[in-house]
């Protein structure tokens, strides 16, 4: 049977956009999950890192300069004190029942130990089960701890005839000049939007292509597809996800729009690059799918091969754990996620502004991903073909 307009890529591609529109669950997994997830990434986060955390003071010294640090505490963006307690025990009981993140205990005679040249100690504590509000904690803390001593010491020493500079080379010997690459702002959206974004997206990818194609199977329904691309497995694969193709690279590059013209990311690359790495991600997807439906060609058991898949991808992607730092007979099993390689393109071109050479293997693997289902098209023909595979 000759190619027409009854038969052939075109003509399934209109069967596949009329089951996209006869069933809403289409329109759920296309649009409105990913939709959803962009609005809650992109508002989650807006101011960058989360600000006025709840933290607890016990003020024993009630001195000038123990109220002078309270304040300080109180003034920087991450802390507020809420609250003034009497003793560690009460701070450690709010603490674990979750009022406050953290606490300084400011010690007796803090202020006069200061004056005669002692060093006190400022006990702080943080509750780490909350990682980010912890180490964003820690952080304020001692730094404002140091500035205030640090500051006071310095006003001794003038008060005592020595010159500003000969203070400040006895106070702080060693200047450190600090610089953060790719994410002056230690904006943690930048950090986590950008990967989680596309890791959304890559999780529907898969579930609509192994859903598309597993439901041909399940309801006997293949053969009539087969039908339909003039008896080709690849047009009728083609014809099949092209409609998906289209709406997942236009809801991946709207990622790329609102996340670096909109909320002005750091950019340095080229942005045909990116484009270019935006559409092998979507196709690489499909590819991954398309392979495990054929590999396994039965929806239950591709939903869930796309489940482990599409959780075990973030955690590999480097996004929440340094590759580099994981046990190195582990490491190898990154390269076997697409979303694992679109993230080296974005850190290459996005923040970095790298030669595209430096790109040229993620680009080549998400190439090999898109070209995975060749090896699996004849097993899913047969499928289609025999229906002998045992529904859900």
């Amino acid at each position: 049977m000759s190619e027409n307009h009854k038969t052939g890529i075109i003509a399934v591609v209109k069967r596949e956009v009329e089951r996209m529109v006869s069933r809403p669950i289409y329109l759920v997994m296309t649009l409105i999950i990913p939709l959803v997830t962009y609005i809650f990434f992109i508002t989650l986060l807006n101011n960058g890192l989360p600000d006025k955390m709840p933290i607890a003071i016990v003020d024993m010294d009630n001195s000038s300069i123990s109220r002078l640090l309270v304040r300080q505490l109180d003034a920087t963006q991450q802390s507020r004190v809420v609250s003034k307690l009497p003793n560690f025990n009460e701070a450690n009981r709010q603490m674990q029942e979750g009022s406050i993140y953290a606490f300084v205990v400011i010690p007796e005679n803090f202020q006069a130990d200061i004056v005669a040249g002692r060093q006190p100690e400022v006990p702080f504590y943080t509750q780490n089960a909350y990682y980010i509000a912890g180490s964003l904690l820690m952080k304020d803390m001692a730094f404002t701890i140091a500035m205030i001593v640090g500051g006071t010491n310095l006003q001794m020493r003038l008060a005592k005839g020595q010159s500003e500079d000969y203070a400040m080379s006895q106070i702080q010997p060693i200047t450190v000049d600090v610089n953060s690459m790719g994410n002056a702002w230690i904006n943690y959206s930048v950090y986590l939007s950008t990967t989680m974004l596309p890791g959304m997206l890559q999780i529907m990818i898969l579930i609509v292509t192994v859903f598309s194609v597993g439901t041909e199977l399940k309801y006997r329904t293949s053969r009539e597809w087969l039908i339909t691309g003039n008896k080709s497995i690849l047009k009728s694969v083609i014809g099949k996800l092209f409609p998906y193709t289209i709406i997942f690279t236009l809801l991946v590059l709207l990622s790329n729009v609102l996340l670096f013209r909109y909320l002005q990311f750091p950019f340095l690359g080229s942005t045909w690059q990116m484009v270019s790495g935006s559409l092998l991600f979507v196709l690489a997807q499909q590819g991954l799918g398309l392979f495990l439906i054929g590999l396994l060609p039965v929806l239950r058991d591709g939903l869930t091969m796309t489940a482990i898949f599409g959780t075990l991808a973030v955690s590999f992607s480097g996004l929440t754990f340094p590759i580099e730092g994981m046990l190195s007979s582990i490491q190898a099993w990154s390269v076997v996620f697409p979303l694992r390689h679109y993230f080296l393109i974005y850190v290459s071109q996005a923040l970095t502004g790298a030669e595209i050479v430096t790109s040229w293997p993620s680009y080549l693997a998400l190439l090999a991903f898109a070209l995975l289902p060749i090896t699996i098209l004849l097993r899913l023909k047969k499928a289609a073909v025999r229906l002998n595979f045992k529904p859900d």
